[in-house]
């Protein structure tokens, strides 16, 4: 083979290999047991990334002005803005029955452990029965006696503490006399979302 003809071909060995491609071995199907979620278990964190997609679509639609704040630092999820004043609203999922009730709990990590939220936390906790396609929209002084939620929206209950809260969403805005919701009518911290306002 003469230089020039060497030369010519590994010029165009080396034009070709960009636009080459793994041959068949190199191209197989995933195995299904390295899958991060396999079809037959639940991703909670894409059903309440679906919740929260849900909500702000439902809160747009009544006329609030919503914001997503920059990243996951925060204990809330969304802030809400009622014309008046900003709240601070975090949503739960629930999607399956437990001892006949939809659940979910008022709570959120911190170390080890969990915590209850409070009103230096949130002003409201929004929680949505995704087979239902119902929400419950509760004052965080709603959450905190007793921060395990369970709703019964599909039957009567002897404690149904929570039900006043359904499509509840006239308590978000600034107008409206939300006092009767507040376990403490006494409440005195001026951060509670149900603290009698005086302008």
């Amino acid at each position: 083979m003469s230089y020039y003809s060497y030369k010519t071909t590994i010029q165009a060995r080396l034009i070709a290999a960009p636009f080459s491609f793994p041959g068949p071995q190199f191209m197989k199907k995933p195995s299904s047991s390295n899958h991060p979620h396999p079809p037959h278990l639940k991703n909670t964190k894409r059903a309440g990334e679906r919740s929260e997609a849900a909500f702000l679509c439902k809160a747009a639609q009544l006329g609030f002005g919503v914001a997503k704040p920059w990243g996951d630092s925060d204990r809330y999820d969304f802030i809400l803005d009622n014309g008046h004043r900003l709240l601070r609203v975090q949503v739960k999922a629930t999607d399956s029955l437990r001892a006949h009730a939809y659940e979910t709990r008022a709570t959120y990590t911190v170390g080890k452990g969990r915590a209850v939220y409070s009103p230096d936390d949130i002003d409201f906790l929004v929680a949505h029965v995704v087979p239902l396609d119902l929400w419950y929209v509760l004052p965080v002084c709603a959450c905190m006696p007793a921060p395990m939620l369970r709703f019964y929206p599909h039957r009567k209950a002897k404690q149904m503490r929570l039900e006043k809260f359904r499509e509840a969403w006239e308590l978000m805005k600034d107008e409206t006399d939300s006092s009767w919701a507040c376990p403490d009518r006494l409440c005195a911290n001026t951060r509670c979302p149900l603290a009698t306002r005086s302008n």
